[in-house]
């Protein structure tokens, strides 16, 4: 919870829309509506795949991003994803440079993350929902 705290203060001076998909093991929307009336709050203790097709019924936006808690996307990053995607009208997706920070005995580490999706490239099934799984089954994410 911590972690998703920390994401919504950090985006809540930007024009955006939020929807929280809270698949933990109990509800947190008291505390989320607390101290951001502003967030849509669902408790949805089902996969994420679930979840995901839930809030595309709800999606009025030309762009989405998807994060879990613990992500932390900086506003100029997706900034550059939607300028690209604005450019391209190619494509349906951009991804930006994942990073692990992690600390060991009082050191930190920075690692590149999710090198394997540079492998993916293009995802053509017809589908946009098989797209979707596909992505999700071929790299590991957690359903």
């Amino acid at each position: 919870m911590p972690y998703l705290i920390r994401n919504l203060k950090y985006w809540s001076d930007v024009y955006v829309s939020i929807i929280v998909l809270d698949g933990s093991n109990s509800s947190n929307e008291i505390i989320i509506k607390e101290l951001f009336p502003n967030v849509e709050y669902f408790y949805l203790p089902i996969s994420m795949e679930q979840r995901i097709f839930f809030v595309g019924q709800k999606l009025k936006t030309s762009y989405v991003m998807i994060a879990a808690d613990d992500d932390f996307m900086l506003k100029s990053g997706v900034s550059s994803c939607i300028k690209f995607l604005d450019l391209n009208h190619d494509y349906v997706a951009a991804f930006g440079t994942a990073a692990i920070i992690e600390s060991l005995e009082n050191k930190i580490y920075l690692r590149k993350s999710y090198d394997n999706l540079i492998r993916v490239g293009q995802i053509t099934h017809n589908s946009p929902w098989k797209r979707f799984r596909y992505h999700f089954k071929n790299n590991n994410f957690e359903t």
